[in-house]
């Protein structure tokens, strides 16, 4: 199929749809399954990504996160708009810590770490677990993203980690409890700049110093967030 799209890419005249419909295809299979996308596949779908269906998104986002000590400008644009279109629906993924550090994430998704599991004959996933060092308990719906594609995201603060574990939910209604794994802040992605970044700079600036020395510090680094303006009005 990939050589027959290759020579059929070089025609004069293309069929769009059986363009999208191969594209769609190989997107599917690459998130899915993990199947190659040839470099011509990657290229078309590039340019195209935004024209398609959601899990060309999904796809792209997954490559350049195997990708990611080798972005190029324009592969770095692209994650971020992806990234941006993803967290404007709610949509969380595991490839986004493979992003981590990489390029800009938004803010909605800054300091959050993605946990996925993947399992096409479930019905329903529940992830449960400990926050740790609080020892928190916690027991969540997981987001079914795509078919048999389960996410869910959390928000950790400073050394904090979670145990979990995933409840399995077939169609006949029956749980089946299977290994989860460890999650820790240092997986949350943190870019420069972004507001989770002053929030830590702000959380290690006070470990040493007096605030009320220090308004000016300590407004030229919150402040300019109006998500958090609120909570330091005192200052």
């Amino acid at each position: 199929m990939d050589t027959l799209f290759e020579w059929y890419g070089a025609c004069e005249k293309q069929d769009d749809a059986l363009i999208r419909a191969y594209l769609v295809l190989k997107s599917h299979r690459f998130f899915t399954e993990g199947r190659k996308l040839t470099d011509k596949a990657v290229s078309v779908l590039r340019r195209r990504v935004f024209s398609l269906p959601e899990v060309a998104g999904f796809a792209m986002l997954s490559r350049l996160s195997e990708m990611k000590d080798s972005l190029s400008p324009d592969d770095t644009a692209l994650a971020e708009q992806l990234l941006q279109s993803m967290a404007s629906k709610n949509i969380v993924l595991g490839c986004f810590s493979g992003l981590s550090g990489k390029v800009r994430m938004p803010e909605e998704l800054e300091g959050r770490v993605f946990v996925e599991y993947r399992d096409r004959t479930a019905r329903e996933v529940v992830i449960a677990g400990t926050i740790f060092p609080v020892r928190r308990y916690f027991h969540r719906t997981m987001h079914e993203v795509y078919p048999g594609i389960f996410t869910r995201s959390f928000v950790l603060y400073r050394q904090e980690w979670i145990q979990y574990y995933f409840s399995v939910y077939g169609q006949d209604g029956q749980a089946v409890e299977k290994e989860g794994g460890v999650a820790s802040r240092e997986q949350a992605p943190l870019t420069r700049g972004g507001l989770y970044e002053d929030i830590e700079a702000l959380e290690k600036y006070t470990e040493k110093t007096d605030l009320r020395d220090s308004a000016e510090l300590v407004r030229s680094l919150v402040l300019k967030n109006g998500m958090i303006k609120d909570l330091f009005r005192e200052i």
